[in-house]
């Protein structure tokens, strides 16, 4: 399966061992217009630090606060916001994790050693069902990424093929059995991102005809609302774009002129006399990070021989972008706009999810598109003799 383009919210989820709400203060603490908040927090046998205070803007994770904690783990945070939001706070770079404020106080409590599993986040309902779904999610998850591996193993073996769609469909229906089991939060901006738009529209369009009757002044209620309008514009120009085949195989791939991690803009152009592989994926798409290992090695295996790959990430978080580069040992050319979903280069070249590839000969030319697993390797091998 490939990652909705529906994505809207990226997050970095930690798995946390509980996470509660404060039973009867349920009451947001109004000062004008504004919730003012205090998030107390204490992570014992953490160095003494500086902790800082991230909020969720259209840019991604903005610093807002710093907190020094001292030689008790103590350290807490005071403020207002417009509106419930989201927020992450970083202790660490291995201990940042997830809070909904949209309570007068949130306490936070674990073990710097113990690391995140250790946390408990009371005070918050939206941050008591975030953390509720995201455990869930992870074994639906990891199930998925495992016969996604067994699928390119396979060479696209269509038993394992049927056990994969299914398992998407079942992991579909849990998520909106989950989402309809429970009172909205801020957390269901997040929990509805895991649909894909194209085959849960209708389901989409009710829930955000729901949502606006309990959340209604949130600006992510208006953002999911446009962001459905755009979802159905994008499928008109989705069979638009079919019918032009403008990125059909034997047309000239468009031009690609995006920026790399150190912000030096690299055209796609400019590598013309080179089998190119452009490779659309994202750090937090995990059927992206599962077909790497075997993007890598066929990178080593025919890199000497004329193959250069083009990486655009649909990130929108470069710290993300980047460790995720690292981690995965990618050594080939990589760009993003950090425009999400929102980057010109998923209209120009019809993306509808990732992973998406697209490989151009020596002229630039599409000579191939989609190819995953052993169908890669072997169009390679028939290429670069």
């Amino acid at each position: 399966m490939r990652v909705s383009r529906f994505f809207y919210l990226f997050v970095f989820v930690l798995c946390l061992s509980q996470c509660k709400d404060k039973k009867g203060e349920q009451q947001e603490k109004v000062v004008g217009n504004e919730l003012a908040f205090t998030i107390k927090g204490n992570i014992k046998n953490a160095p003494v630090q500086e902790v800082i205070l991230k909020k969720m803007t259209p840019n991604g994770w903005t610093s807002v606060d710093t907190a020094n904690m001292d030689n008790g783990g103590n350290f807490k945070f005071k403020g207002t916001t417009p509106e419930a939001d989201f927020y992450r706070i970083f202790v660490s770079d291995s201990l940042t994790f997830i809070v909904i404020v949209d309570e007068e106080e949130i306490l936070v409590n674990g073990d710097f050693v113990q690391g995140p599993k250790s946390l408990v986040i009371t005070g918050s309902s939206g941050t008591t069902q975030f953390y509720a779904f995201a455990n869930k999610l992870q074994s639906w998850d990891s199930t998925e990424i495992d016969l996604q591996k067994q699928v390119n193993m396979a060479n696209g073996d269509e038993s394992l093929q049927r056990r994969l769609k299914i398992h998407q469909l079942k992991k579909s229906l849990f998520i909106k059995t989950y989402i309809d089991s429970i009172q909205p939060t801020l957390a269901v901006f997040y929990m509805k991102d895991f649909l894909n738009p194209e085959e849960e529209m209708e389901y989409l369009t009710g829930l955000s005809q729901k949502i606006d009757t309990v959340l209604a002044k949130s600006k992510y209620t208006k953002a999911f609302s446009n962001d459905l309008q755009e979802i159905k514009n994008a499928l008109v120009q989705k069979e638009q774009s079919t019918q032009n085949a403008s990125v059909a195989v034997g047309m000239p791939a468009p031009e690609i002129a995006l920026p790399d991690p150190n912000g030096k803009v690299i055209p796609l152009s400019s590598l013309k006399g080179k089998f190119v592989l452009i490779d659309f994926w994202a750090s937090w798409c995990g059927p992206c990070r599962a077909e790497n290992p075997h993007v890598k090695r066929v990178y080593d295996q025919y890199k000497g021989k004329g193959l250069e790959i083009y990486g655009v990430s649909l990130d929108a978080d470069k710290r993300a972008w980047t460790n995720a580069i690292d981690k995965d040992q990618l050594p080939w050319l990589h760009v993003s706009d950090l425009k999400y979903w929102n980057s010109s280069v998923v209209a120009q070249y019809g993306i509808e999810g990732i992973p998406a590839t697209f490989l151009l000969d020596k002229k630039g030319v599409i000579i191939a598109r989609n190819l995953r697993g052993e169908e890669l390797s072997a169009k390679l091998a028939e290429v670069l003799k």
